[in-house]
């Protein structure tokens, strides 16, 4: 087995076994071990994931709840503030928006303009339960002359295990100019950003920047 198949095979395991990055980076050193030395497998989960071609679409950041300040993503506690606790720590994933709404909607994008063309042509319907129909939505079509694309935003948080306070809270979002049966699709699951703490995520520290990003995609 070539280098790149070998590849293949091994990130499919990593993510269909839920392997953390972490560990996925002892598994490729323990592989790198026992193999004869110089070779051409990557020495570490980067680097595989460089080899196929597999593109990072998040920026990690680590952030002080304490003192609000962005720290290195490498820092065990902060420096500026007296917090010496790593508990008062929370990492932070924003998606890189504009790749993540060009792709999205260049694989759906004939799905969108199909149903943007039915529900444009028939009347208010309050007995269809979809916000294409709502009056709303119809004085905000009226009011752009040009068709645009409405983001349904989703916050919600869940615990990361029973031994542990730390919990995982996502940002996410549907695409309202789909069908309501392709918009709750997960792979049409728009992850824009998540919180990982041992405390609620503060809002304002969190998502500044990612409410940020959507309004430059906003004025693009």
């Amino acid at each position: 087995m070539d280098c790149l198949s070998f590849s293949k095979h091994l990130i499919e395991f990593i993510r269909n076994a839920n392997v953390s990055k972490t560990h996925a980076e002892q598994l490729i050193t323990l592989i790198q071990s026992g193999l004869p030395q110089p070779n051409t497998l990557p020495n570490n989960y980067s680097d595989l994931l460089k080899l196929l071609s597999v593109e990072d679409i998040f920026i990690k950041r680590l952030l002080c709840i304490n003192c609000k300040s962005d720290l290195s993503t490498t820092s065990t506690k902060c420096l500026k503030c007296t917090n010496d606790n790593s508990e008062r720590l929370a990492l932070v994933f924003d998606a890189i928006q504009e790749i993540v709404f060009t792709r999205t909607y260049d694989r759906l994008c004939s799905t969108i303009d199909t149903y943007r063309e039915t529900f444009t042509k028939q009347k208010i319907d309050h007995d269809i339960n979809d916000i294409v129909y709502n009056q709303n939505y119809r004085t905000l079509c009226d009011s752009n002359p040009y068709p645009f694309l409405t983001i349904l935003l989703h916050l919600d948080g869940i615990s990361l295990g029973k031994s542990n306070t730390q919990c995982l809270w996502i940002l996410n979002g549907s695409i309202i100019e789909l069908p309501p049966a392709i918009r709750t699709r997960r792979q049409n699951n728009l992850i824009l950003s998540l919180w990982i703490g041992n405390e609620h995520p503060n809002v304002e520290l969190w998502l500044n920047r990612c409410f940020h990003q959507l309004l430059d995609l906003k004025y693009k």
